[in-house]
Parts: structure tokens; C-alpha cells; sequence
């Protein structure tokens, strides 16, 4: 038996575990996002709806918009980052890494 209510909260309804998410009756919430950025309004809506006590964000560009909606939310949820990908070795990623470094110390979550 969980403790918590999961909601797998998503940019687009695609992909092989969206299928498996379902068979273990997960709520799905699809942003209906073409772009990532286009999921930051919708998101900030989700937010400020449902009040999650934690966002689990678990790839590096998902987790700045994460901040961002949750900022633009009035800070209603703890977030949690993380990235569960490769290091980051290019030029623009090295970039953005600061910038989510900033963002994280600006939230001082």
C-alpha cells in the first residue's frame, strides 16, 4: 500500500512506459506540450490545482522548468532535482548547468 498519491505529470503522451503507467493505475497528467517550454504555463496550472507536497524531476531541462513553474506557482511544492543522465561534457550543456546552479541557489530549495 503507497503513502503517497503518484501522478506521473508529462510534456506529451508518448512512449513505450506511458502504456505501463497506466496497467499499474498511475494517474497520467499530460501537459500537451510541443516544446519544453511549453509546458511551463500548464505546469504552473498543475501546481497551483493539485498542490503536490513534492515534484520528482529527473532530466536536467524538466528540472529548470520544474523551478520555474513552481516559482511562478507561488513556491506551493517542494521540488526535487535530479539528473539521471550522462555528464554533461558539451560547451551549451556545461552552460545551462550554471544556470540551473543559479536558479537553485536563487529558490533555496
Amino acid at each position: 500500500m503507497l503513502r503517497w498519491k503518484v501522478t506521473f505529470v508529462v510534456d506529451r503522451a508518448v512512449g513505450d512506459l506511458r502504456n505501463e503507467v497506466a496497467r499499474l493505475g498511475f494517474p497520467l497528467q499530460v501537459l500537451e506540450a510541443r516544446r519544453l517550454l511549453d509546458a511551463l504555463v500548464p505546469l504552473v496550472r498543475w501546481l497551483k490545482r493539485d498542490r503536490p507536497v513534492v515534484l520528482l524531476t529527473a532530466i536536467i531541462h524538466n528540472n529548470l522548468i520544474a523551478l520555474w513553474a513552481n516559482r511562478l506557482a507561488g513556491q506551493v511544492t517542494r521540488v526535487v532535482i535530479s539528473d539521471q543522465g550522462r555528464i554533461a561534457l558539451m560547451r551549451g550543456e556545461l552552460q545551462f548547468s550554471r544556470v540551473l546552479k543559479a536558479q537553485h541557489h536563487r529558490l533555496a530549495l
